[in-house]
């Protein structure tokens, strides 16, 4: 798949369900509730599903820290937020597997195949030392 390394596929598989659960989610409450559709924020997941662990969260950080760092963050839309993460790793992934160090590394087949015919010399055959 377009080159890409396993850490790659990976991290895309994952953002991928990542945000056809919250797809998911958001058509549940759409059919459920009957109101216009609308993408959940990631805080109010977080809120709805695990009410202890945001509590603990809050209580962790405290409420100023908690609205200082994380308010913007949780206020984003989850589909969105993990679409846009596995567009992120998708392309960091494909622009090192084109780009990357590797695409520009010497050697491999090319370098053994001229070798064999002699069109390539390594180093010790090109320079002839003489001692005196």
């Amino acid at each position: 798949m377009f080159g890409l390394s396993k850490t790659t596929k990976v991290f895309c598989v994952f953002f991928l369900v990542l945000m056809l659960v919250a797809l998911g989610n958001d058509l549940y409450i759409w059919q459920k509730e009957g109101a216009a559709f609308y993408f959940a924020d990631i805080g109010g997941i977080f809120k709805n599903y695990a009410p202890d662990q945001f509590r603990d969260v809050i209580a962790f950080l405290g409420a100023d820290n908690f609205n200082l760092f994380l308010g913007p963050v949780l206020s984003q839309p989850a589909t969105l937020v993990f679409l846009g993460l596995f567009v992120f790793s998708f392309a960091t992934g494909f622009l090192l597997a084109r780009y990357g160090p590797q695409s520009f590394r010497t050697g491999g087949k090319d370098t053994f195949a001229k070798a064999k015919k002699g069109e390539f010399l390594g180093y010790k055959d090109r320079v002839k030392y003489k001692r005196q």
